[in-house]
């Protein structure tokens, strides 16, 4: 799997200014091959009004969403809908979509256990990043006798 940190880092390696081209080739160097993507950069860049975006405006837009969306990782989501005075819990892997009112016990116990697996599995990936990262440094500064 992949980490957030990993499509940072390759971004940060290659470009200091991100475009589509760019963007969608980091996602395939991290195996993440979307239809969307082109519409997903294009929304984010329209916000610089110049069809390109800084790495660093893209990693400040990523950590804006973890604060206010939900915590990094998790798969569930909650927004608050107010027109209708209740929350909206969206799954965003499979955008399932469950108004506060529709649910029971069972379904707050399935969102809570899924976001749960979801961060611990975020956790392992990044740990294994991590540690093939430093690996490869390693490997990179020499051989060890």
């Amino acid at each position: 799997g992949v980490v957030p940190d990993e499509f940072f880092d390759i971004l940060r390696n290659h470009v200091v200014s991100v475009t589509a081209d760019n963007f969608r080739s980091a996602l395939m160097s991290c195996e993440i091959q979307d239809e969307s993507c082109n519409d997903l950069f294009t929304d984010i860049a329209d916000l610089k009004k110049n069809g390109s975006i800084t790495v660093e405006d893209l990693y400040a837009l990523r950590r804006l969403a973890n604060t206010y969306i939900g915590e990094e990782g998790t798969l569930w989501k909650m927004y608050e809908i107010p027109d209708h005075e209740q929350l909206l819990f969206h799954n965003v892997s499979s955008n399932e979509k469950i108004m506060e009112d529709c649910l029971n016990k069972k379904e707050i116990r399935r969102i809570a256990r899924e976001n749960i697996e979801a961060c611990e599995m975020l956790r392992a990936r990044r740990k294994c990043y991590f540690e093939k990262k430093e690996a490869h440094k390693l490997m990179m500064e020499g051989p060890i006798i």
